[in-house]
């Protein structure tokens, strides 16, 4: 008995076509265009990169929960981000994949334990504080 692989629906977005046509509206201005796909989309939009390659982009919190934390393993970056950024901002975890991801995100959880991150916290909160006391009241402030 063969099984069948089970099709996942893309959220809605821009055909190959459409993102064809849209190509130089996002590389005059990607982030507006980016912000602006989000808002007619509802947060989470697909776009057709080629016959066979298809791009998600979301700002879903339970879905960026999902796929960077609950099914991380089902995931692997593009190669837009890994190769091309990699040149720029070098190879971290946010551009990797695989074994060398998993031993680069050992390698820092224990900096985001609830404890270090709550001294974080009051160090930034005493900063701000800090700030905020040598900001003048009245006239012009220039941030």
């Amino acid at each position: 008995m063969k099984m069948e692989k089970k099709k996942y629906n893309l959220p809605g977005g821009y055909s190959l076509f459409q993102t064809t046509v849209k190509s130089f509206e996002f590389l005059n201005n990607p982030i507006k265009f980016i912000s602006n796909s989000m808002e007619v989309f509802s947060g989470t939009y697909s776009a057709s990169l080629g016959i066979r390659r298809k791009l998600i982009l979301t700002q879903n919190p339970d879905f960026i929960n999902y796929i960077l934390k609950d099914n991380h393993r089902n995931y692997n970056k593009s190669e837009l981000s890994t190769e091309r950024a990699v040149q720029f901002f070098g190879r971290g975890l946010l551009f990797s994949n695989g074994h060398y991801w998993l031993r680069q995100r050992r390698l820092i959880q224990p900096a985001f334990h609830r404890e270090k991150l709550y001294s974080l916290y009051e160090i930034m909160i005493r900063a701000m504080d800090d700030f905020l006391l040598e900001l003048p009241v009245s006239g012009i402030v220039d941030l």
